[in-house]
């Protein structure tokens, strides 16, 4: 009973709001591209700028949490892909599953649920957990994707993402005391707003186009969708306690730390051709059975 009121007051809204996705992308079919960008490069930014300037946190604080998820991001990668080499994968299989394990759903799905779970100021640390994994994809992602990669492409791909500026933007504000006029802040706050609702269509929309991919590669789905989703918390808490994170610091970064595979992770597979099947599958999957490990995860971590 526990657990099933967790999920109907934290995570079904987020489900249904997926499902709304999954309903457009089934029936209407729009250009994912063109939307995902749009809240990309527009509503994201703003989302993150408007959140850490409401709700500012302390340059140490921030370093925390994004020590934190780079450990306890990399960790599971390693261990995921020890698990692969010993099972005798092929390289490039064991890139395949490894990928969605190291890129992961912190922005779209785990904002919300964060969110819901433990409200605004949760989700304001939740922020720098998105965007340190969000430049983690783009650096670390996209280089391992690519089978190696030179720094000029990383630190090109690092220059790319406006979330991350938009945080810089943010933590400067704070830390230099500038007061951002109204007349800026309320359009900021209003197109950052919509930005949740909006990755989560988008999560719908993408889910909508990889239900096919479920019946192949089974194998590497499940192994993948269990490190993700039962691994990954575990070995989170070791680095939680080195890391030295408490209370709502604690929650919303053990919460971000057990969400599924991201979306990104597709895109990634899908432009180095590495087994694009394997990861998007992965992430349905993954996605799909978080409704029930978040459950669990939300339950556990509440009690601290």
């Amino acid at each position: 009973m526990i657990l099933a009121t967790i999920f109907v007051n934290n995570l079904l809204p987020v489900f249904l709001v997926i499902g709304v996705g999954v309903l457009l992308g089934v029936t209407l079919r729009p250009d994912v591209k063109a939307v995902s960008r749009t809240t990309f490069y527009a509503l994201t930014p703003c989302l993150i700028f408007a959140g850490l300037t409401d709700t500012p946190l302390d340059g140490a604080q921030a370093g925390q949490i994004a020590l934190f998820a780079i450990l306890a991001t990399l960790l599971t990668a390693v261990v995921a892909w020890l698990v692969a080499t010993a099972l005798g994968w092929r390289r490039k299989r064991r890139r395949a599953m490894v990928l969605p394990v190291l890129v992961i759903n912190t922005g779209n799905f785990g904002l919300s649920v964060v969110l819901f779970a433990f409200g605004p100021e949760a989700q304001a640390r939740a922020m720098i957990y998105f965007v340190t994994t969000a430049v983690m994809a783009a650096s670390v992602g996209v280089a391992f994707a690519a089978g190696g990669g030179s720094w000029r492409e990383v630190l090109s791909n690092l220059a790319r993402i406006p979330l991350l500026w938009a945080a810089v933007g943010a933590l400067l504000v704070g830390v230099l005391g500038i007061v951002v006029p109204d007349l800026l802040m309320r359009p900021i706050r209003l197109l950052g707003n919509t930005a949740v609702p909006m990755m989560l269509v988008i999560l719908g929309l993408q889910l909508a186009r990889s239900v096919h991919t479920l019946r192949s590669s089974v194998g590497s789905i499940l192994l993948a969708s269990a490190l993700r989703l039962l691994v990954a918390p575990v070995l989170a808490i070791p680095v939680a306690l080195a890391t030295g994170l408490e209370g709502l610091t604690y929650q919303a970064c053990m919460l971000e730390a057990s969400m599924p595979a991201g979306v990104t992770s597709t895109v990634i597979s899908l432009e180095y051709d590495l087994e694009p099947e394997v990861v998007t599958g992965t992430v349905f999957f993954s996605t799909l059975c978080s409704a029930f490990t978040l459950a669990v995860v939300i339950s556990l971590i509440r009690v601290i």
